[in-house]
């Protein structure tokens, strides 16, 4: 039996724990960066110690924008021909092609590829024939793909996938070994201490496309350990110096530099959703300390909280109490931070009037805003 599996292990652990330097003193961490983005996502904070801080969302209607002005539709694959055998050739080519988009809900896809390249900056297609012979194409979990992320192209590096079946899927792909596959396979929570979304226990298991002992593999199996499984180890030709049928493709929007993964609306607005997070908490806090209702006495016999000590309609017998008056004094530069802020956040995702459905200033011609 290989060692393939410990190899697939070892790869997921350095992918998460290691970080890259793209600059002098300059850390990227793929793993991290990913993870934090969801947070983002959900409105949770990356490290927060206050449970009660409010997190005030700037991501989330910039990403729906953005990833709406770069959708593609299938309707924009229009396959053509020239000369009367190739015309029909085509013909026929997009009659089948619409036939696959509607079973496949490609559609779908598509969306899903807009939608990611928005969130992460960058998206991965996954191509597979399906138990029914039909080729499928997905968009592939960014939080299951553990690579180096420094290759240009996903295809220059060996990839690790993880999938997490239920014992219902693990018996229809291996059903002669689901028994050994079960037993022998980590469930989700063992590593990643995350509760089961549903009540069925669902398994690790590991798929790899990369070298091992000079030669080019497909493998999927239980992972590393005495106790490993092995599913599939299928040699793969290397053709053109690239593996042949390799099933991922990566699509990106904006490119850094040194590393593989591209710059997604929430990691632009990383550092501006810190600073409007810290604003809507100071001025949060500050409108707790003002709304107190708050008196002010020289009478020494007047001590303890009124709300509390007196009754409706009763008198107080005091010769100076006052009502000491608190107000926000820090609104007006809060409502002006923030504005500058969201003004920014718009400059980073290329969020403009014809974008966002604002009205454009006065004297902006309809020519320059249907080019912008």
């Amino acid at each position: 039996m290989s060692n393939i599996g410990a190899i697939a292990k070892q790869e997921v652990a350095s992918f998460k724990n290691k970080s890259v330097s793209l600059t002098s003193g300059g850390k990227f961490n793929q793993y991290d960066t990913i993870q934090r983005i969801i947070k983002y996502s959900n409105n949770e904070f990356w490290d927060c110690s206050n449970p009660d801080a409010l997190f005030y969302q700037i991501g989330n209607s910039r990403r729906e924008l953005y990833s709406k002005s770069i959708d593609v539709d299938s309707k924009e694959f229009y396959p053509i021909g020239i000369g009367k055998t190739n015309w029909f050739q085509a013909w026929i080519l997009r009659v089948r092609f619409k036939q696959w988009v509607r079973e496949n809900r490609f559609s779908l896809t598509l969306d899903e590829v807009s939608s990611d390249i928005s969130l992460f900056g960058s998206s991965v297609w996954k191509k597979y024939t399906n138990e029914s012979g039909i080729v499928v194409i997905e968009n592939a979990d960014l939080r299951n793909l553990y690579f180096d992320p420094t290759v240009k192209d996903i295809i220059d590096t060996p990839i690790v996938e993880i999938h997490y079946m239920t014992k219902s899927k693990i018996m229809s792909l291996w059903k002669d070994r689901y028994e050994e596959i079960i037993e022998n396979a980590s469930t989700g929570r063992d590593e990643e201490n995350n509760e089961a979304e549903t009540t069925d226990i669902k398994y690790r298991i590991y798929e790899r496309w990369g070298e091992y002992e000079d030669r080019y593999y497909h493998y999927i199996g239980t992972g590393g350990g005495d106790n490993s499984i092995e599913m599939v180890m299928d040699e793969i030709k290397i053709k053109n110096g690239k593996p042949k049928d390799f099933p991922y493709y990566d699509f990106h929007g904006e490119r850094i530099k040194g590393r593989w993964l591209g710059l997604g609306t929430l990691e632009r607005l990383f550092h501006i959703q810190e600073q409007v997070n810290t604003l809507v908490n100071q001025n949060n806090e500050v409108n707790s300390i003002a709304s107190l209702l708050l008196f002010r006495t020289n009478d020494g016999n007047t001590t303890g909280n009124l709300l509390d000590a007196v009754e409706n309609g009763q008198i107080i017998d005091s010769e100076d109490m006052q009502e000491i008056g608190v107000s926000n004094r820090f609104l007006q530069g809060f409502i002006s931070q923030l504005k500058v802020l969201e003004e920014k956040a718009n400059e980073l995702c290329y969020i403009n009037e014809s974008i966002s459905g604002e009205t454009p200033p006065s004297g902006v011609p309809f020519r320059s805003l249907a080019q912008s």
